[in-house]
C-alpha cells in the first residue's frame, strides 16, 4: 500500500494540472481537485488502510469563490458528465501505460445543452487525436444533439479505425424500433453519414 501511496503521490501534481485543463476545457467554472487521505477497513477485518483521495472544489456560479463538493446533488448532470470525463481523461494521461487508454461513455448527449454539446465533442476529439492508440467509446441516442456529427467531423484518424456501429442491428428491437425502423434509418444517416 505504502509503495502504491507514493507512486500515486508522485504524479498527484501532475494529474491534478492535467484535470485542472480538462475541466476547464469542459466547464467555464473553474475545479480543482483537492488531495485527502481516506481510511477504510479491510475487508471484514479490524485491519485499517490510509490512502489518498480528491474531492473536487468547484466554483460558485459568477464568483471564483472554490466549494468542496461531496454529494452528486450539488453539481448539475453536465457538470457531472464533465467532471467525469476530465478526471477519466487525466487518469489515462498520467496513469495509462504510455498516456494510452479507453474511455467509454454512455450517452453523454442526455445532459448537454447544444453549445456544451459542440464543446464536449471538441474536447473529446482533441483528446482522441493526441492519444492515437487510445480508444474513445461513445454509445448515443438518436437525438437532435450535434455531439456526434461534430465528433466525428473533428476527430483525425491518423491511420486508426473511425467507426460507427447501429446497435439495433445486434438487439432485439423494439416495437418503436420495429414500427419506425425507417426513420431511425434516416436519423442514423443524417447523424453519422460517411461513417457507417
Amino acid at each position: 500500500v505504502n509503495e502504491q501511496k507514493a507512486v500515486i503521490y508522485d504524479q498527484a501534481s501532475e494529474l491534478e494540472s492535467t484535470f485542472g485543463r480538462y475541466s476547464h476545457e469542459f466547464l467555464f467554472e473553474a475545479a480543482q481537485l483537492s488531495r485527502t487521505e481516506r481510511e477504510e477497513k479491510l475487508g471484514q477485518s479490524a485491519f485499517r488502510v490510509s490512502f489518498p483521495a480528491y474531492e473536487l472544489e468547484l466554483a460558485n456560479s459568477g464568483s471564483e469563490l472554490m466549494e468542496i463538493r461531496s454529494a452528486s446533488d450539488e453539481v448539475s448532470e453536465s457538470q457531472k458528465e464533465f467532471v467525469d470525463l476530465a478526471f477519466r481523461m487525466s487518469l489515462i494521461a498520467i496513469a495509462g501505460v504510455g498516456g494510452r487508454g479507453t474511455i467509454v461513455i454512455d450517452t453523454p448527449e442526455s445532459s448537454l445543452d447544444a453549445v456544451f454539446a459542440e464543446r464536449a465533442a471538441q474536447v473529446l476529439a482533441r483528446f482522441a487525436n493526441d492519444r492515437g492508440d487510445s480508444r474513445l467509446v461513445l454509445a448515443s441516442n438518436f437525438t437532435e444533439s450535434s455531439l456526434i456529427p461534430d465528433l466525428l467531423s473533428n476527430v483525425t484518424t491518423n491511420g486508426n479505425s473511425l467507426r460507427v456501429t447501429d446497435l439495433r442491428q445486434f438487439a432485439r428491437g423494439t416495437a418503436a424500433t420495429v414500427a419506425l425502423s425507417t426513420k431511425y434509418d434516416q436519423a442514423l444517416q443524417a447523424m453519422a453519414g460517411e461513417y457507417l
